[in-house]
């Protein structure tokens, strides 16, 4: 799994005025390649986040996975 291009599509997607390194509409087709390929690779709750379309949890959990990630 490709953390550093997971990590910059989470945040293309969760502060889309901040990241300039893809589009929203890139963001989200990179996320769906990543579950479609790599799915079993991920970490279960940060897949459910993907899944779930739970972008801003996803992104925190990624970030720093031992911390509860509550909305």
């Amino acid at each position: 799994m490709d953390t550093t291009r997971l990590h910059a599509a989470l945040s293309a997607i969760v502060t889309p005025s901040v990241s300039s390194e893809m589009s929203v509409g890139e963001a989200i087709h990179t996320l769906d390649e990543v579950l479609r390929a790599d799915s079993e690779n991920l970490d279960p709750q940060l897949r459910h986040y993907i899944e779930r379309r739970s972008y801003q949890k996803a992104l925190a959990y990624l970030e720093n996975p031992s911390i509860p990630h509550q909305p």
